[in-house]
């Protein structure tokens, strides 16, 4: 015996334990400390390509699951013929069949809410991950009814086949890139069922703990909340990365061409305004033949911070290209769209590299005045108006049947 009263050679559990621990909260710490914090928590303010990237990983992931999981919980009926006496095994087996057709349903449920507007591309997806949560708990509680009239929770095969399943529902929430509060709620479903179970048929526990074992289980669902804000950080970075102009930190050309199709077609599939406006900066050139290239990549990051400033959180703001950007205007008629341009007129979009104003040629299309049916046609009038604007004398706007205005400092 040595002097701390442990046996030579025995391995040090416990510091390895508080080792891994106290990584696992200082990484808690830092992921909960960083500037996306909030994000991480709550869905809400992600951006349009970070929210549907991740709704179309959640989804594909739970089909996938939902149909192993359909052939498995069937296959399993083998097992229970074996090690469970009938009738029992067949109350088990219908309450797998029904399982089995639910996670059927989950695998093959069409894609309903890709157009969708509004608040529903930042929740796709966490509503088919509760009922992939749901399914095989509510299986686990049945399942343990019936093995508790049966007698067969001592059985060891049988214990050890349903013991588990909480912990792997819990496991598998580390796979989806779900915010801290959209995990906590499967989650609370997982340690719910586990409490459930062990209060009213601790005899499954096998001579166990329950306090520990429901701890055990609440420590497994905590880390891998972790893991899925982690997933959910790095998809939000790598789409942020894949989708914004270096420079302007806008969309690009071909991911804001892709979303503003999309809420083209909503707009129209519910015959709703959708406002364009195509703005091009006056003289552009003229700031990199006199000052230079870095003095005009200045005065394009600028404007954008302007321009991002100026509309809601809703719009979609696109680098076109060179010095022309597009704003998407979702649901904004003639009215709104003065609106908006009126406060980016008080805020203007930056100064020239001399301190003066820098001023744009704003062309403003919309759906339902311009009588237009698909976004190509939206563009090209808003692209005609806009040189309309620069034909006129530059910084102002051209609508329809609206006078042109001074959108800044006239020149």
């Amino acid at each position: 015996m040595s002097e701390t009263g442990e046996e030579p050679g025995a391995p040090i559990v416990a510091p390895e334990r508080a080792q891994s621990r106290i990584a696992a909260l200082i990484g808690a710490a830092r992921l909960l400390w960083s500037p996306e914090a909030f994000d991480l928590i709550l869905p809400l303010r992600h951006t349009a390509a970070g929210a549907r990237q991740r709704a179309e990983l959640i989804t594909r992931r739970v089909r996938l699951i939902a149909g192993l999981f359909a052939i498995l919980t069937l296959a399993w009926i083998v097992i229970d013929a074996y090690t469970i006496p009938w009738p029992y095994w067949g109350e088990i087996a219908i309450g797998r069949a029904i399982a089995s057709l639910a996670f059927l349903v989950l695998a093959a449920r069409p894609d309903l809410g890709r157009y969708q507007g509004g608040l529903w591309p930042h929740v796709a997806g966490v509503g088919e991950v509760l009922a992939l949560i749901a399914v095989p708990l509510a299986f686990f509680l049945y399942t343990n009814g019936v093995l508790s009239i049966s007698g067969y929770h001592g059985a060891l095969a049988v214990s050890t086949a349903y013991f588990y399943l909480p912990f792997i529902v819990a496991v598998g929430l580390s796979i989806f890139p779900l915010t801290a509060l959209e995990a906590a709620i499967p989650a609370a479903l997982a340690i719910g069922a586990m409490f459930l179970a062990v209060t009213q048929w601790p005899q499954f526990l096998g001579g166990q703990s329950g306090v520990a074992t429901v701890w055990r289980l609440v420590l497994i669902a905590g880390i891998a909340v972790l893991a899925g804000m982690s997933q959910l950080r790095f998809l939000l970075r790598l789409t942020e990365q894949a989708t914004r102009d270096g420079l302007t930190h806008l969309l690009l050309r071909r991911v804001g061409a892709e979303m503003l199709e999309s809420q083209f077609a909503y707009a129209r599939r519910h015959d709703l305004p959708f406002a364009l406006l195509f703005i091009d900066i006056d003289r552009f050139k003229s700031i990199n033949d006199t000052y230079g290239h870095e003095a005009g990549d200045a005065v394009l990051r600028a404007a954008a911070a302007h321009l991002a400033g100026a509309f809601r959180q809703q719009d979609v703001l696109v680098r076109w290209g060179g010095e022309e950007f597009v704003v998407g205007l979702p649901g904004a008629n003639q009215a709104q769209v003065e609106i908006a341009l009126l406060r980016l007129a008080k805020l203007g979009i930056g100064l020239r590299p001399d301190g003066a104003p820098l001023t744009a040629s704003i062309g403003v299309a919309e759906r339902q005045a311009d009588a237009l049916d698909g976004l190509d046609a939206l563009v090209e009038h808003a692209d005609a108006r806009m040189y309309e604007a620069k034909s006129a004398g530059r910084n102002r706007y051209v609508f329809k049947d609206g006078p042109k205005g001074w959108i800044g400092a006239p020149n």
